[in-house]
């Protein structure tokens, strides 16, 4: 009887420690998903207005344009599942720090509500500055994932930035060569990879 009890408690800390671990890497991913998102987003609507302020009125009017831009850049990018597993709990608040589009400045945090593997409700941030002097100056390339032939995730991220590799339970990623996508590469061009099953 002493074992059956010492097998029931084992089993229990080793569900407890895996579902753990699941939820550490589930909200590991999301966060840099989120910063991923947030970036590239605030940098292309900020480019985007700042280039084209001239258009405007006047300041606020250029404000105005580049929080809706920015709002929905960012939802491009934030994937909701898919038809058949969205998750009816993601919502997501900006809050704007500074935004000047006539001196190029957009500064603000951004917080994302999902639902976790466990079911729970789970909450990440992510704080972004963006300064157009700098941002111009930097290449941005597009990597896109692609699962049975439909587009998985998409990502915009900067030159010399390291590759974010999704969430997928698969053998590993491939690129349109054929190499296989290592956890250390760094973006150096668009590239398009695919998903590869054992």
């Amino acid at each position: 009887m002493k074992y059956v009890w010492i097998t029931i408690v084992s089993a229990v800390v080793a569900t407890l420690i895996i579902v753990s671990i699941m939820l550490i890497s589930n909200k590991s991913q999301r966060e840099s998903e989120l910063n991923n998102a947030v970036n590239s987003a605030s940098k292309e609507a900020l480019e985007s207005v700042f280039l084209e302020y001239s258009k405007f009125d006047n300041k606020e009017e250029g404000d105005k344009v580049l929080m809706e831009r920015f709002e929905q850049k960012l939802k491009e990018r934030i994937i909701n599942g898919n038809e058949n597993d969205r998750d009816d709990n993601l919502n997501i608040e900006i809050e704007y720090m500074n935004i000047d589009s006539k001196e190029g400045i957009l500064s603000a945090k951004v917080k994302e509500q999902y639902t976790h593997v466990g079911g729970g409700i789970g909450t990440i941030t992510s704080d972004v500055t963006v300064l157009i002097d700098e941002e111009l100056s930097k290449k941005q390339y597009n990597l896109s994932f692609i699962v049975n032939g439909r587009l998985y995730r998409n990502y915009m991220l900067n030159e010399g930035d390291e590759v974010i590799i999704p969430p997928l339970d698969c053998a590993y990623w491939k690129d349109e060569n054929g190499e296989k996508l290592k956890n250390d590469d760094v973006v150096t061009k668009d590239r398009v990879y695919e998903a590869v099953f054992v």
